[in-house]
């Protein structure tokens, strides 16, 4: 069975919740696609660090994500930081030969969107973005308009979708 070495940026909330997600891959998959290793946890909290490392076993830990990314026994970098480094952790795991799974959002804006592109179409490696509604029928069916050229894909588009909360006038949910 294939190893996966996963360096996960990132041990907040979310580092956390994609954190429990690897463990239970063999929950899902019987058997597994692969074996995963937390080879590795980057957070600039020394203290986020030993508790990855205590809480979810990682192998290793450091305050510096690139020292992370740069390392040889890294397979995929999981980039769980801060929004706003998004875009340069994932160009950077990109020109490192890592595969890159990248919270959202990817980037702040439409720039950093083409710059990381630009990184990744020349990129050996494969990357991904997390997007959990990736197959409900309304991103489907944007998908195939998109897909059939009925809008365009590199157009920005803004869209709004509302999940079990109504905003009542004085701006709480009820």
């Amino acid at each position: 069975m294939k190893t996966v070495r996963v360096g996960l940026i990132g041990y907040g909330f979310i580092g956390r919740v994609h954190t429990v997600a690897y463990q239970g891959i063999p929950m899902y998959y019987d058997p597994p696609p692969c074996k995963i290793e937390l080879a590795g946890v980057a957070s600039g909290h020394e203290e986020s660090c030993r508790r990855a490392v205590a809480q979810a076993g990682y192998e290793s830990w450091t305050t510096d994500w690139r020292e992370l990314v740069e390392r040889d026994d890294m397979d995929v970098i999981n980039c769980c930081a801060p929004n706003f480094l998004h875009k340069d952790i994932v160009i950077h795991a990109l020109a490192h030969g890592k595969h890159v799974y990248c919270e959202k959002p990817l980037a702040l804006n439409w720039t950093e969107a083409r710059q990381i592109l630009e990184a990744a179409k020349k990129a050996p490696a494969k990357a991904q973005v997390v997007f959990m509604y990736r197959f409900i029928p309304a991103m489907m069916r944007a998908k195939q308009l998109v897909e059939a050229e009925s809008v365009g894909a590199e157009d920005e588009k803004r869209g709004t979708r509302h999940v079990g909360s109504v905003q009542s006038s004085h701006g709480g949910e009820r």
